[in-house]
């Protein structure tokens, strides 16, 4: 009766580390952050920033624009985007439409920066379905001579990169 006594208690002790480690996890992995009012606005700040849609002329430039703020609404990457990319330099976009599709390419740097570090190629086709690519000057290296004609090639990318550095 003893022996049993003892299996029935490293059972529940058992039984009782176990409920208990998996409730640690839960509560840990569960917590919710609550942001103070200072990042709110620090957020706020940067979106305001990187939006900034009053001053965008081109209307299709615009689209492309309002196209970007949606999805971050929905994606949340705008961050990451500032951080690994820069600042995208709306006015300084150029674009082309035609019947089927519009495309433009807009410059990024960063805050501050007398050089773009990249540009994004945005386009739209004919059934309003966005697609955006990011070319950074970092890896004009890795931008082969492809013949996708859907990207570009490293001295594709780089003659867009000369031409915005010397607007800029």
């Amino acid at each position: 009766m003893r022996k049993s006594n003892i299996k029935s208690k490293t059972y529940t002790f058992k039984s009782i580390l176990l409920t208990f480690a998996i409730t640690s996890i839960l509560t840990v992995s569960c917590r919710k952050e609550i942001s103070s009012p200072e990042q709110s606005i620090e957020v706020s700040k940067i979106q305001n920033e990187f939006f900034q849609l009053s001053i965008i002329k081109d209307s299709t430039i615009l689209n492309f624009a309002r196209e970007v703020k949606k999805q971050n609404k929905q994606y949340n990457f705008l961050g990451f985007f500032i951080q690994n990319y820069g600042y995208m330099l709306w006015n300084e976009a150029r674009q082309s439409s035609g019947s089927d599709q519009n495309i433009a390419i807009i410059p990024v740097a960063f805050k501050g920066g007398k050089q773009i570090n990249g540009f994004v190629v945005a386009k739209k086709n004919s059934q309003n379905v966005y697609s955006f690519q990011i070319y950074q000057n970092e890896h004009l290296s890795h931008y082969s001579l492809s013949s996708d004609p859907t990207k570009l090639t490293g001295v594709e990318a780089q003659t867009i990169i000369n031409y915005h550095n010397y607007r800029i």
